[in-house]
C-alpha cells in the first residue's frame, strides 16, 4: 500500500515539473558555436505563398501579411531568440532551429528571403523582425 501511494505521488509531482519552452525563465545563448553547415547562406527556394496569409491581431494591433511578393527595405530594430525556443513549435507550425538561417516578421508573405545587413548589437531587443542565432551574429 505503502508503494502505491508513493507511486501515486511520484506521478501528480511530475506533472508539476516544466519541461517545455517556458521551463526557463530568460532566454540564453546557445551552449556551443554553430557548425560550418548550420553557417552556410540559406538556399533561396520559389514557392508559392500559401499559408499564414490571414490579418491577426496581436495585444490589440492588427496586421495584415502581405500577399504578393513585391521589392522590400525595413531599417528597424531586430530580436533574438535562443535556448529558451530552440526546438519547439513556432507560430506556424514549424521547429525553430536557432542555429538555422532562419526569422519571422509580422507581414512579410510565408515563405520569405530576406538579406539582413548591418546588424548592430543591442542589449535589449526590439519587436521589428524576430532573428535565429546567425543572422544576429553579423555585423
Amino acid at each position: 500500500m505503502k508503494f502505491i501511494v508513493l507511486l501515486i505521488f511520484a506521478v501528480l509531482l511530475s506533472g508539476c515539473i516544466s519541461t517545455g519552452r517556458y521551463s526557463q525563465y530568460k532566454d540564453s545563448a546557445p551552449t556551443r558555436p554553430p557548425t560550418q553547415l548550420e553557417m552556410q547562406d540559406a538556399t533561396v527556394v520559389h514557392e508559392p505563398i500559401i499559408r499564414g496569409t490571414k490579418p491577426y491581431t496581436i495585444r490589440g494591433i492588427t496586421y495584415t501579411p502581405d500577399t504578393k511578393r513585391r521589392p522590400f527595405s525595413q531599417t528597424g530594430i531586430a530580436s533574438w531568440y535562443g535556448e529558451k525556443f530552440h526546438g519547439h513549435l513556432t507560430a506556424n507550425g514549424e521547429i525553430y532551429d536557432m542555429y538555422g538561417m532562419t526569422a519571422a516578421h509580422k507581414t512579410l508573405p510565408l515563405p520569405s528571403f530576406v538579406k539582413v545587413t548591418n546588424v548592430v548589437k543591442y542589449e535589449n531587443g526590439g519587436q521589428g523582425s524576430d532573428l535565429s542565432k546567425l543572422p544576429n551574429e553579423w555585423d
